[in-house]
């Protein structure tokens, strides 16, 4: 009967030790982020790995409707890798209206793994935004969306980040820079409050 007992635990203990060295595999690719950018009625995409581990390639899928997505770009995958990579490429025909971009991860194996859906909103029009660095609209009325933090990228790479309240001025969206940081230029943005996310090109005078 010990014996047996004995033979019991021994089996136990070796499929838990097989079950925890499955899960201490290393995942395929880290996402760090994920972005579509609309600019100039292109979709610009940025993403960033923090480590690779046998990863073959990234494709870039779109839906109209969040749920059928069909591919649109491929890209190889360093591989393998313990420092973070930065990975750039371009929808040039993507479709009008809303759409939803997601990241597919394609290891040496043929596993996949996907990130979140983001959404882009490719209105066939630039949005032009007039930031205003100092004046009273800051504190007006009438303002369409308050204390939003709007990421900057230059036509460098440069990153700014800064919050806005965005309100109607001669019929273009205007905003006030809360906290001074952009310089005048043209930039694409990604902004996020508590309930709205967005991507286009601006123009900051």
């Amino acid at each position: 009967m010990k014996k047996q007992f004995f033979l019991s635990a021994v089996f136990y203990l070796l499929l838990l030790g097989k079950f925890f060295a499955l899960d201490k595999t290393p995942i395929v690719a880290e996402i760090v982020s994920f972005e579509a950018v609309l600019n100039n009625q292109e979709v610009y995409f940025y993403w960033t790995t923090q480590t690779e581990n046998n990863a073959e390639q990234f494709v870039v899928e779109c839906s109209v409707d969040g749920k059928l997505f069909e591919e649109v770009i491929v890209l190889p995958a360093v591989g393998n890798s313990d420092i973070p990579i930065e990975y750039f490429d371009v929808d040039q025909t993507p479709e009008s209206g809303q759409s939803f971009y997601r990241l597919k991860i394609t290891d040496s194996k043929g596993n996949t793994h996907y990130t979140s859906s983001v959404p882009v909103m490719n209105t066939g029009e630039q949005i032009k935004i007039n930031i205003e660095q100092t004046g009273n609209n800051c504190l007006q009325n009438g303002i369409e969306k308050e204390n939003i933090l709007m990421i900057l990228r230059d036509q460098t790479g440069t990153e700014y980040y800064s919050k806005f309240n965005l309100y109607k001025k001669d019929n273009l969206l205007a905003g006030c820079d809360l906290e001074q940081r952009v310089p005048a230029g043209i930039y694409v943005v990604t902004g996020a409050s508590k309930h709205i996310y967005y991507s286009s090109k601006l123009v900051v005078e």
